[in-house]
Protein backbone atom coordinates (compact mmCIF):
# COMPACT_ATOMS: atom_id res chain seq x y z
CA UNK A 1 0.00 0.00 0.00
CA UNK A 2 1.58 3.48 -0.71
CA UNK A 3 2.32 5.38 2.18
CA UNK A 4 0.99 8.84 1.17
CA UNK A 5 -2.02 6.86 0.74
CA UNK A 6 -1.65 5.26 4.10
CA UNK A 7 -1.16 8.86 5.94
CA UNK A 8 -3.97 10.44 4.18
CA UNK A 9 -6.22 8.04 5.64
CA UNK A 10 -4.93 7.87 9.01
CA UNK A 11 -4.96 11.70 9.00
CA UNK A 12 -8.68 11.54 8.13
CA UNK A 13 -9.91 9.12 10.07
CA UNK A 14 -7.79 10.29 13.41
CA UNK A 15 -9.19 14.29 12.71
CA UNK A 16 -12.61 12.85 11.83
CA UNK A 17 -12.65 10.62 14.88
CA UNK A 18 -11.48 13.66 17.36
CA UNK A 19 -14.24 15.86 15.57
CA UNK A 20 -16.95 13.52 17.22
CA UNK A 21 -15.77 12.66 20.08
CA UNK A 22 -15.33 17.11 20.96
CA UNK A 23 -19.01 17.24 19.40
CA UNK A 24 -20.08 14.88 21.62
CA UNK A 25 -18.03 16.12 24.89
CA UNK A 26 -19.78 20.07 23.88
CA UNK A 27 -23.08 18.75 23.60
CA UNK A 28 -23.08 16.83 26.98
CA UNK A 29 -21.09 19.52 28.68
CA UNK A 30 -22.45 22.53 26.82
CA UNK A 31 -26.54 21.58 27.76
CA UNK A 32 -25.85 23.32 30.89
CA UNK A 33 -23.86 26.74 30.13
CA UNK A 34 -27.32 26.22 27.29
CA UNK A 35 -29.89 26.03 29.79
CA UNK A 36 -27.85 28.80 31.93
CA UNK A 37 -27.98 31.34 28.81
CA UNK A 38 -31.33 30.29 27.69
CA UNK A 39 -32.67 30.36 31.36
CA UNK A 40 -35.79 33.02 30.11
CA UNK A 41 -36.61 30.60 27.55
CA UNK A 42 -35.64 27.27 28.30
CA UNK A 43 -37.20 25.54 25.90
CA UNK A 44 -34.65 26.78 23.35
CA UNK A 45 -31.39 25.10 24.97
CA UNK A 46 -31.92 21.64 23.94
CA UNK A 47 -32.87 22.54 19.69
CA UNK A 48 -29.67 25.24 20.16
CA UNK A 49 -27.54 22.72 21.28
CA UNK A 50 -28.57 19.93 18.50
CA UNK A 51 -28.01 23.24 15.73
CA UNK A 52 -24.68 23.89 17.03
CA UNK A 53 -23.60 20.23 17.35
CA UNK A 54 -24.56 19.44 13.11
CA UNK A 55 -22.87 22.77 12.19
CA UNK A 56 -20.24 21.57 14.39
CA UNK A 57 -19.55 18.81 12.69
CA UNK A 58 -20.36 20.13 9.74
CA UNK A 59 -17.62 22.88 9.62
CA UNK A 60 -15.33 20.62 11.35
CA UNK A 61 -15.31 17.24 9.11
CA UNK A 62 -15.23 19.93 5.91
CA UNK A 63 -12.88 21.45 7.21
CA UNK A 64 -10.48 18.51 7.42
CA UNK A 65 -11.60 16.91 4.13
CA UNK A 66 -10.80 20.58 2.15
CA UNK A 67 -7.01 20.40 4.31
CA UNK A 68 -6.32 16.31 3.64
CA UNK A 69 -5.12 17.36 0.25
CA UNK A 70 -3.60 20.57 0.62
CA UNK A 71 0.05 18.78 0.75
CA UNK A 72 2.96 20.39 -1.15
CA UNK A 73 5.49 17.84 -0.85
CA UNK A 74 5.18 14.20 -1.22
CA UNK A 75 5.01 11.96 1.25
CA UNK A 76 8.25 9.04 0.66
CA UNK A 77 8.93 8.09 4.38
CA UNK A 78 7.78 7.32 7.60
CA UNK A 79 9.23 10.59 8.98
CA UNK A 80 7.15 12.90 6.14
CA UNK A 81 4.33 10.41 7.12
CA UNK A 82 4.45 11.75 10.56
CA UNK A 83 5.70 15.21 10.46
CA UNK A 84 2.71 15.60 7.59
CA UNK A 85 0.26 13.88 10.50
CA UNK A 86 1.46 16.21 13.42
CA UNK A 87 1.14 19.34 11.26
CA UNK A 88 -2.41 18.72 9.91
CA UNK A 89 -3.89 17.02 12.92
CA UNK A 90 -2.61 19.87 15.20
CA UNK A 91 -3.98 22.95 13.03
CA UNK A 92 -6.65 20.94 12.85
CA UNK A 93 -7.00 21.01 16.79
CA UNK A 94 -5.95 24.70 16.91
CA UNK A 95 -9.16 25.88 14.61
CA UNK A 96 -11.33 23.60 17.01
CA UNK A 97 -10.16 25.43 19.94
CA UNK A 98 -10.12 28.63 18.13
CA UNK A 99 -13.75 27.73 17.18
CA UNK A 100 -14.76 26.90 20.58
CA UNK A 101 -14.13 30.30 22.26
CA UNK A 102 -15.22 32.11 19.74
CA UNK A 103 -18.79 30.09 20.06
CA UNK A 104 -18.36 30.68 24.11
CA UNK A 105 -17.76 34.42 23.34
CA UNK A 106 -21.00 35.12 20.90
CA UNK A 107 -23.52 32.53 23.55
CA UNK A 108 -21.91 35.01 26.31
CA UNK A 109 -22.96 37.60 24.45
CA UNK A 110 -25.93 36.50 23.78
CA UNK A 111 -26.90 35.58 27.13
CA UNK A 112 -26.40 39.05 28.38
CA UNK A 113 -28.05 40.18 25.88
CA UNK A 114 -31.25 37.78 26.47
CA UNK A 115 -31.36 37.70 30.30
CA UNK A 116 -30.35 41.97 30.27
CA UNK A 117 -34.28 41.93 27.66
CA UNK A 118 -35.90 39.46 30.03
CA UNK A 119 -34.84 41.41 33.57
CA UNK A 120 -35.83 44.39 32.07
CA UNK A 121 -39.16 43.38 30.88
CA UNK A 122 -39.73 41.73 34.50
CA UNK A 123 -38.91 44.58 35.90
CA UNK A 124 -41.33 46.34 34.05
CA UNK A 125 -43.98 44.11 34.68
CA UNK A 126 -43.13 44.33 38.43
CA UNK A 127 -43.06 47.53 38.46
CA UNK A 128 -46.54 47.80 37.04
CA UNK A 129 -48.31 44.99 39.55
CA UNK A 130 -46.41 47.19 42.45
CA UNK A 131 -48.44 50.37 40.68
CA UNK A 132 -51.87 48.55 39.98
CA UNK A 133 -51.32 46.51 43.87
CA UNK A 134 -50.41 50.07 45.47
CA UNK A 135 -53.93 51.87 43.45
CA UNK A 136 -55.82 49.36 44.38
CA UNK A 137 -54.27 49.77 48.48
CA UNK A 138 -54.92 53.58 47.85
CA UNK A 139 -58.46 53.04 47.04
CA UNK A 140 -59.13 50.57 49.73
CA UNK A 141 -57.62 53.53 51.97
CA UNK A 142 -59.31 56.31 50.33
CA UNK A 143 -62.88 54.10 50.30
CA UNK A 144 -62.49 53.02 53.80
CA UNK A 145 -61.78 56.93 54.98
CA UNK A 146 -64.66 58.20 52.92
CA UNK A 147 -67.04 55.90 54.89
CA UNK A 148 -65.30 55.90 58.48
CA UNK A 149 -66.00 59.78 58.71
Amino acid sequence: MNLEFLTYIIYVVTAANTTIFIGQQLYVNGAVFLERIFRSTPDFAVPVNKLLLIGFYLVNIGLVLVYTTQHAASINTPLQSVEFLVSKVGIVYLLLGIMHLFNLMVFIIIEKKINFFYAESSMRDSASAYKKINSLNQKDINYGKSHDS
